[in-house]
């Protein structure tokens, strides 16, 4: 194939700040890209699943799209692609989707993810929700590191999520302190974050727990 050319299954996940920031999940399929707008973001894990809203088909040209679509426009605000590649199809119904999306070493997914998107309801006012289900690996492979609410800067900005990591808590006991003075801080519930700007424009809040934020 010539550059740019692909085998009818490519994808691209774009963030999109609109009005409401949200990430553009869109797969080629019969000559469009299909797309489905995930307002919380890509799934974690499997024990999450997302809302994902069905919307208009876009031409393949799409697929490449970064920038700034100007106010007034449909969608007006700044978008990014979060990660791209080419996808395996293991079903293609009406009502139901699952893909093994196979996305660039270090961006949003971080390698290989398996989901499935299946449509929740076809009654009226409910006809475009679906939801999106992190699925395991068929082979058992380990999974990506995608992120609950990942950044624009992330792709070719920022550093990979696991580069940076607040230190927490772990089990212990006084054997393992040794001889030093040691100082202990209680664990209390709630989020740690570790601010980084990977560049002057961008500051990121990275979280073991949801990604950046």
């Amino acid at each position: 194939m010539h550059p740019g050319e692909t085998a009818g299954q490519s994808f691209v996940i774009q963030e999109h700040h609109a009005r409401n920031l949200h990430w553009d999940f869109r797969l080629e399929h019969d000559g469009v890209l299909v797309s489905w707008a995930l307002p919380r973001g890509v799934p974690v894990s499997p024990t999450q699943n997302r809302l994902a809203v069905h919307v208009e088909d876009h031409p393949l040209e799409h697929r490449s799209f970064e920038g700034n679509i100007p106010v007034g426009e449909y969608g007006a605000g700044d978008v990014s692609i979060w990660d791209r590649g080419d996808y395996d199809l293991e079903k293609w119904r009406d009502d139901e989707v699952i893909v093994t999306l196979h996305g660039e070493p270090h961006a949003g997914l971080g390698g290989t993810a398996r989901f499935a998107l299946i449509r929740t309801s076809a009654g009226r006012g409910a006809a475009n929700n679906w939801l999106i289900h992190r699925m395991k690996p068929r082979d058992g492979a380990g999974g990506s590191h995608t992120n609950a609410r990942p950044t624009a800067g992330q792709i070719g900005h920022a550093p990979p999520k696991n580069t940076y990591s607040p230190m927490l808590a772990a089990a212990g006991s006084a054997a393992d302190l040794g001889d030093d003075d040691w100082a202990f801080e209680m664990k209390w519930d709630g989020m740690r974050a570790s601010p980084t700007s990977p560049r002057p424009s961008r500051a990121c809040v990275w979280s073991p727990a949801t990604g950046t934020m």
